[in-house]
């Protein structure tokens, strides 16, 4: 292994550990408590069909915490180490600025510090399209060469597919791409190669079908649910480039953010374009970028999917193309390409060190909303969002506060009611209303980052 590259690991690993252990977020914390708290055959029978991922992530999940426990390191952890993995892969695909620029880009180090599955997608997609340009059978109509054995490479490029499939059902765009292009390229072993991800598909058909089903029951029943899945809109669509190119952080006013994220991002599109112009060989890498988005931009005016972090699978491409493709090597000759390469990356190890040495670009702190809570207290919340308080506080106890209309429940209330407003607005639930109404005032709010916890209060006399 090259010497550089070795550094680089090392490099992207340390800094991977920095604001590791901040809090879980929601969604992170439906990843632990799954873990925890459903057996094997649990999440296939009774959590998937109500979620809308596979079920794989969570059974590595169960088994990787069964050995090393469910602490936020840990739980965290295999997201670093599968975001590593990717960087090695790409320095096989296209040399090493093409990794570097990938292991030190923002948004990677944000979600490669996330116990969800987006960075384990990602890293299976990555050696799942290496073995696709390396493995002769795939690779001469698709114009890559290589001469390794074919059987080995397609026998892998099958098993990653097969597990992107059952990690993410996103990845279904990027395969469906590669499987195009052979076609495209008339490779007449395509669909004989590509069987064993179709034959996948259809086993995994009544899952999907039944996850389908649920999936619009919530977007019909929740009226912002579309909001949050991401809708087809050139908003959603613009803000993939944009995230991919400056990471998670925002800042105020929006318009100097807006201004200075979007010369970024138009600067290093404008790389890319370059870095095209000069090898024309790698133009083809585009059509593995933009089909996937195309799918999945279609796809969304019916099944809204359009956030920019279900497509981190594509920065490999972005970062192939950013350093000029396959033989980056040689098109870094000149000592312009030279500098710029230190720049960008320069640039994105800045942009990364802001996330992690800032807390304020960190995620939702549960964990101090939840030990600022007394010993077994009761919170008001919507249950479906409540896991992280189970994660920190198993103590608490959760009420849905959608039942206070019901004057039985006000009867069996305290005099203070701890109310956490987290989703609401994704049900439209007006809490304010309602506990004005039974004689509740609100008389303090206290914020944690990215959440609110109030304490509304009347006097005994009113019950």
């Amino acid at each position: 292994m090259h010497k550089n590259l070795i550094l680089l690991l090392i490099f992207s690993f340390l800094l991977r550990l920095i604001s590791l252990n901040q809090s879980l977020w929601l969604d992170e914390a439906i990843s632990a408590n799954v873990a925890t708290n459903y057996s094997y055959s649990q999440i296939i029978t009774k959590f998937s069909p109500s979620d809308f991922h596979p079920p794989f992530y969570y059974i590595f999940l169960k088994f990787w915490t069964s050995i090393f426990g469910n602490s936020v390191i840990s739980l965290r952890l295999p997201s670093v180490i599968f975001s590593l993995i990717t960087g090695y892969f790409i320095y096989l695909i296209a040399g090493f600025w093409s990794s570097a620029f990938f292991l030190l880009n923002p948004l990677v180090i944000y979600y490669s510090q996330e116990a969800r599955m987006y960075s384990m997608v990602a890293c299976f997609l990555t050696i799942a399209f290496y073995f696709f340009i390396t493995s002769p059978k795939l690779s001469v109509a698709a114009g890559f060469a290589s001469p390794k054995p074919w059987r080995r490479q397609v026998l892998l490029f099958n098993i990653f597919i097969i597990l992107s499939l059952f990690t993410f059902y996103g990845s279904i765009f990027f395969i469906l791409t590669l499987f195009l292009y052979s076609i495209f390229k008339r490779n007449k072993h395509s669909f004989p190669l590509f069987f064993p991800f179709f034959l996948t598909l259809l086993l995994l058909s009544p899952l999907i079908l039944t996850q389908l089903k649920n999936s619009q029951i919530s977007l019909s029943s929740v009226i912002n649910w579309s909001l949050v899945l991401g809708k087809a809109n050139l908003k959603n669509l613009l803000l993939i480039p944009l995230k991919f190119f400056f990471g998670r952080i925002s800042f105020y006013p929006k318009k100097l953010y807006y201004l200075i994220s979007g010369a970024w991002t138009l600067f290093l599109s404008f790389q890319i374009f370059k870095n095209c112009l000069k090898n024309k060989a790698n133009r083809k890498y585009f059509f593995f970028l933009l089909t996937p988005l195309l799918m999945a931009f279609l796809i969304s005016f019916k099944f809204p999917m359009l956030q920019y972090f279900r497509f981190l699978y594509l920065l490999p491409i972005f970062s192939i193309l950013l350093a000029c493709g396959r033989h980056s090597e040689k098109a870094l000759a000149t000592e312009e390409s030279h500098w710029n390469q230190i720049t960008i990356s320069l640039v994105f190890l800045t942009l990364s060190l802001i996330y992690l040495l800032n807390p304020k670009f960190h995620r939702e702190d549960w964990k101090s909303l939840g030990l600022s809570l007394p010993l077994n207290s009761t919170i008001y919340m919507i249950p479906s969002f409540s896991d992280p308080l189970q994660y920190y506080r198993p103590d608490l106890k959760i009420q849905d506060i959608r039942n206070l209309n019901s004057s039985n429940q006000v009867a069996q209330s305290s005099s203070n009611l701890t109310i956490l407003p987290y989703g609401f607005s994704i049900y439209a639930f007006h809490h304010q209303q309602l506990l004005k109404n039974l004689d509740y005032t609100n008389t303090s709010t206290t914020n944690f980052r990215q959440l609110t916890l109030e304490t509304w209060s009347t006097s005994l006399s009113s019950f």
